[in-house]
This record gives C-alpha cells, sequence and structure tokens, in this order.
C-alpha cells in the first residue's frame, strides 16, 4: 500500500506537469477524509512532493493554483471548520502552504513582468487569467459564508494575470484571513453566549491552553494564521519586495 504512493512521487522533472499535479489531487482529496491516519498520511505525501527543487516556474505556479489553493479550498468548507477532529490537519497545511511560499517567494519574485508567463503551458496560463477574474469573488464568498457579510469583487483589470508573486501572495492572504475571521467570529459569539464562563475561564490560567479554552480549536488556527501571515510579511520585507 505504502509502496505504490511512493514510486509516483518519484517523479523526474522531465515528467509532464499535468501528470504530477494529477497525483497530488488524488493525495489532497484524502486530506479531508475522516481518518486522521489517512490524513497525515497524505500531508506527508504532499509535503515530501513539494520540498522537490521546483525551479521551473511552470511547476511552482501549477502546484499553487492546481494543488494548494484548491485543498485549502476545501478545508475552508464549514463543515471541515467546525469539526475540531480537523484542528491539526489545518495546521499542518496552512503551514505547508506558508512554508513553501516562502521557499519559492524569490523564484517568483524574479519572474514578475511581462516575461513571466513565457514559461506557463497555456492550460495553466487560462485558468489563472480566470483565476485572477474570480478570486477575490470567490475569497468574499468564503468570507461572506462565515460572517454573513456580502462583498462585491472588484472588477479591474478583468482578463489580465498579475505577476506571479502578487497573485499568489494575495490568494494566501485571503486564505490566511478567512482563518482569521473566523476564530474572530467563534471568540465573539462564546464570549456573547457566557459572558461569566469566559471571564472565569480567562482567571485559571494564561497561556496556549488558557487560548484554547477560551477560543476552542477556531482560535487556534487563527493565531497560527495570524502569526503565519506576520512571518511572510517580515521576510518579504527582508527580502524587499514592499520597497518598491
Amino acid at each position: 500500500m505504502v509502496s505504490a504512493p511512493l514510486s509516483i512521487l518519484r517523479l523526474t522533472k522531465s515528467s509532464p506537469l499535468p501528470m504530477w499535479i494529477s497525483v497530488m489531487n488524488a493525495l489532497t482529496a484524502y486530506v479531508c477524509t475522516g481518518n486522521r491516519e489517512v490524513r497525515q498520511l497524505a500531508c506527508s505525501y504532499i509535503q515530501r512532493a513539494l520540498s522537490a527543487n521546483l525551479q521551473n516556474v511552470s511547476w511552482v505556479t501549477g502546484a499553487f493554483h492546481r494543488v494548494l489553493f484548491p485543498l485549502m479550498d476545501m478545508l475552508l468548507r464549514a463543515d471541515l471548520l467546525a469539526d475540531s477532529a480537523m484542528e491539526d490537519t489545518h495546521a499542518r497545511c496552512i503551514s505547508m502552504l506558508t512554508m513553501f511560499f516562502l521557499h519559492n517567494a524569490s523564484a517568483l519574485q524574479g519572474t514578475d513582468g511581462p516575461s513571466a508567463n513565457q514559461a506557463i503551458s497555456p492550460q495553466l496560463r487560462s485558468a489563472q487569467i480566470k483565476e485572477s477574474e474570480g478570486s477575490s469573488k470567490a475569497l468574499a464568498d468564503l468570507a461572506g459564508a462565515h460572517t454573513g457579510v456580502v462583498a462585491e469583487a472588484p472588477t479591474e483589470g478583468k482578463g489580465e494575470i498579475q505577476p506571479p508573486l502578487n497573485q499568489i501572495w494575495l490568494r494566501l492572504i485571503g486564505i490566511l484571513s478567512v482563518y482569521m475571521h473566523t476564530s474572530q467570529l467563534a471568540s465573539e459569539s462564546r464570549a456573547a453566549l457566557s459572558p461569566q464562563g469566559e471571564r472565569r475561564m480567562s482567571d485559571v490560567s494564561s497561556g496556549a491552553d488558557a487560548a484554547e479554552r477560551r477560543h476552542g480549536h477556531l482560535g487556534v488556527l487563527g493565531e497560527m494564521a495570524e502569526e503565519s501571515t506576520k512571518n511572510c510579511m517580515l521576510i518579504l520585507e527582508s527580502m524587499g519586495i514592499f520597497g518598491n
């Protein structure tokens, strides 16, 4: 059972990108299953595959747009967010997404500009155009599903592809913001339902255990998303990406 996925993941750089993406998509489907061991194993295989030296920009952008972002969209479903048993899977995928972004930020920055899309396949380029047009609306819909607020997506730049780093960074921030907003809403809901209980728990102890009791698993994920956002911004600032 284990040897088959391992052999599949040992793909050479000459292997076609669509084959690699298909294998990764098959693995991401197992990340959302109810079996914890299966989820952990799938995450391990995905992480090992992403740890390979994907220097070609088409492979890096393909990993984001066709593997990681769809995976995070699945995890942001209301039922999977509400399931406390999925906390470790959410945390691991948040970490995997941000680490892969930071590892490839320099390469993505170097491909910004008109020539950036020349290395990308026509199929992926077409998909990126659609995602550029619809990513803001999709994130607004996701946030609205958890917040009850309906926001309009911007319409500027329709039909154009943003630079790879900008597009991926905005999608990543949008995903992390959903975790942070959901955590805030869960905390406010608990405080509104039982304010005295909240005060009693806050007086018991401090630290991670007290935070988890106050906010539950959504609070833990929200804090992790906030820290991941801060780390990304600090590292991108040190790279001079925000200096231009």
